[in-house]
């Protein structure tokens, strides 16, 4: 009965609603058309345009470079996508890159014992996110060691993001392995959107500060941008009832932050950099025991040469040359002091260095008229050092003579893989209103073998402001050096003789656009994913190996809509049904809602206050097979944002307070492991008198607990 009710809503959103709030646009300016070009965020060639108003609105909302490497309106583009814009950022009061996932058509965000934040996209989620791919100005930045990004990047600071660029579905067509269920490409601001300086400053509960400073010109043939930011706070600090031992106490969430970034650029050379320094708790720890040494300190950066040249108008080539490192260590209290043998805890700080070099080369040829073919190829050396300090012997779980943290066996080993990989892509109108998109790309690893992912898309405006898109494809990832090598664990062990995860993804979607100001779209997803990597158990008990085992079918309905009537002033819905089932068992997967989804907007309250509400709702989350517990209930979270700007030059004012009702939550612990499950940040009532500091002195605080979670001050010299 609900889901024939759903299907009948999203029919009368499509085909009636529209009808009643959108102006007759019959005798309306001609349409704008914008043709293919070469990616390239910097270059804003747009052809055949008849109003500059209409190519302003398309660079800041309707443009994605993501999809196929190349710049396209999301109407055209052969995906199923979404791109929130800096504007949207601020409006929303992102803290930071996991507030924007949180409102995107079928994802997720929850957290995990490691403290880590975990990305769920269309009813697949782990600890690690190893299944989406994400990108800093085109470049990925996932770990060797889990295969996802989330060690260093849940954080992500967004104060100099330009757009993020949001693909659901398979990328491994164009991306390689990761981009399984989801792409995320976020882009930086350049020296232009910059233009001077600006400055910014945070403060909130939990002893929160925050300082932000970005920089930016263009000078001729040069531009460049720096941002540098600083972030700590001291974390929420939620009651865990009681932990796996029987204990009661609070969990650890501190977190101190440098975050910088550099970029310029200078006729067709660009360098860019990201660099990540980050010392935080981690929440519960990897026993489920609550303690108080536990810290995870990462090291993060990457540096990037790239080289964009037009032979032609039809002939591009780019060249790449880059390098990544990571350092990983982490202090775990895996049982707190007192424990029988370990009278300052047990303790065990492994540690790894990673690092990839390697270089990629693209060349984009207009073979005819309306046709653009891209021929590519990556070359990378994968590596990494690993280290193990402990007062146990990490085989036997015996205490050493010594208490003091020495050196022990390693938990995983020295290694190195080779990864050679080539794509093709055709991206051909047929028609005016008719493109197809084929694409497949062939991926060599030393370590593990091979895979070939092919795309095929096609895309057709069958009607004024109309569209059907049909996608097919297929997504592979790697298994990481943690579940290949893993060793001297007694509880968990690698498998060098994993195969690769596979899924391939059937897509339809119908979408309206009315004038660019009212856009709808109704889609529908089908993923196979087989070769799940998994922990199994060994016939020595509580022993667990990683191998590929079982899989999951999903399909899905995800609905949108969104009105705008100026920048400032929208609303928006949308929906998510999903069914996702084990293969093998045809049992839904635990720990994923059925239905979730978002309502809000953005609107000016009077001359210079601006507010944006959202509401996020969750539909509740079944338990894994065998866990008695309750299913996870149903929730809803409220986050408000109150923006004060044009009052004075260059300064804005805004104040955000995420769970406003202070709904109580919690996100699914495993079986056997806590009471209850893992606590959610509620609202702090003990105070709600916002005080600000002297005006214009770019400080301000609040009384401590108060309900605002930031406030902040934005100068642009």
């Amino acid at each position: 009965m609900n889901r024939k009710f759903l299907f009948i809503l999203s029919f009368l959103t499509f085909f009636i609603f529209p009808q009643f709030i959108m102006p007759d646009l019959s005798n309306a300016a001609n349409t704008t058309d914008i043709k293919l070009y070469q990616a390239d965020p910097s270059e804003k060639r747009v052809a055949q345009t008849t109003e500059t108003e209409m190519l302003l609105f398309f660079e800041e909302k309707e443009l994605i470079v993501t999809a196929t490497k190349h710049t396209q309106t999301l109407q055209d583009a052969p995906a199923i996508a979404s791109v929130i814009t800096a504007d949207e950022i601020r409006q929303m009061g992102a803290r930071d890159l996991m507030d924007v996932l949180k409102r995107i058509p079928g994802f997720g965000v929850t957290k995990g014992y490691y403290g880590k934040e975990e990305i769920e996209v269309r009813g697949l989620k782990t600890t690690n996110s190893e299944k989406v791919k994400l990108l800093i100005d085109g470049h990925s930045v996932n770990d060797n060691l889990s295969g996802g990004a989330m060690w260093g990047f849940d954080s992500l600071t967004l104060d100099n993001v330009k757009r993020i660029e949001i693909i659901r579905g398979p990328g491994s067509a164009l991306y390689g392995s990761n981009a399984f269920s989801a792409v995320i490409n976020v882009i930086t601001k350049d020296g232009k959107d910059i233009d001077g300086a600006i400055v910014t400053g945070d403060l909130g509960n939990f002893d929160t500060q925050k300082a932000n400073l970005q920089a930016g010109k263009r000078y001729n043939d040069l531009e460049t941008a720096f941002a540098l930011d600083y972030y700590h706070t001291d974390g929420a600090r939620l009651m865990i009832d009681k932990d796996l031992m029987g204990n009661s106490g609070y969990t650890k969430d501190f977190e101190d932050k440098i975050d910088g970034s550099l970029k310029a650029t200078w006729n067709d050379l660009t360098f860019s950099s990201k660099y990540i320094k980050r010392s935080r708790g981690v929440y519960l720890g990897a026993s489920y025991v609550i303690n108080d040494e536990s810290e995870n300190n990462t090291e993060q950066f990457f540096v990037e040469l790239s080289y964009k040249h037009s032979f032609s108008d039809e002939t591009k080539l780019i060249a790449k040359l880059y390098y990544d490192q990571l350092n990983w260590k982490t202090l775990w209290e895996l049982y707190p002091e007192g424990t029988p043998g370990f009278p300052d805890g047990m303790l065990g700080e492994p540690s790894v260095n990673e690092h990839t070099y390697g270089g990629e080369l693209q060349l984009d040829q207009e073979l005819f008229k309306d046709n653009t073919f891209t021929l590519g190829a990556i070359a990378e050396k994968r590596g990494q050092k690993v280290g193990h300090l402990a007062n146990f012997d990490p085989v036997t779980f015996s205490p050493l003579p010594s208490t003091a943290l020495q050196d022990v066996v390693s938990w995983n080993k020295g290694t190195s893989r080779d990864i050679f990989a080539a794509y093709a892509q055709d991206i051909w109108n047929l028609q005016k209103d008719l493109s197809l998109t084929l694409g497949l790309r062939n991926d060599q690893y030393s370590d593990f073998g091979g895979a070939a992912n092919p795309r095929g898309a096609l895309v057709w405006k069958f009607k004024d402001n109309w569209d059907m898109k049909l996608l097919y494809g297929e997504a592979f990832r790697a298994p990481s050096f943690e579940e290949l090598y893993n060793i001297n664990n007694p509880v968990v062990l690698g498998n060098e003789d994993l195969k690769a995860e596979k899924m391939k993804t059937y897509e339809a979607s119908l979408g309206f656009t009315s004038n660019h100001h009212y856009t709808s779209r109704l889609s529908y997803f089908n993923n196979v994913f087989t070769d799940n990597i998994r922990l199994v158990e060994q016939t020595t008990a509580g022993t667990y190996k990683f191998e590929n085992f079982g899989g999951a079918n999903i399909q899905g309905i995800e609905y949108e809509m969104k009105r705008e009537f100026d920048k400032d002033a929208y609303y928006y819905i949308n929906y998510t049904w999903q069914d996702a089932k084990d293969k093998d068992t045809n049992q839904r997967i635990q720990d994923v809602p059925m239905h979730k989804g978002n309502i809000g907007g953005n609107i000016k309250l009077f001359m210079y206050l601006y507010a944006n509400a959202n509401v996020f709702v969750s539909g509740e989350r079944t338990r894994a097979a065998g866990d008695t517990r309750d299913p996870l209930p149903a929730y809803a979270l409220v986050d408000l944002t109150l923006i004060a700007k044009d009052f004075y030059k260059g300064l804005e004012l805004r104040g955000m307070v995420h769970n406003l009702l202070d709904k109580q939550y919690s996100d699914p612990a495993p079986a056997g492991t806590l009471t209850n499950d893992f606590p959610r940040e509620s609202k702090d009532f003990r105070n709600r008198q916002l005080h600000p500091g002297k005006k214009g002195n770019g400080r301000g605080f609040f009384e401590e607990g108060s309900i605002f979670r930031d406030y902040r001050e934005v100068g642009r010299l």
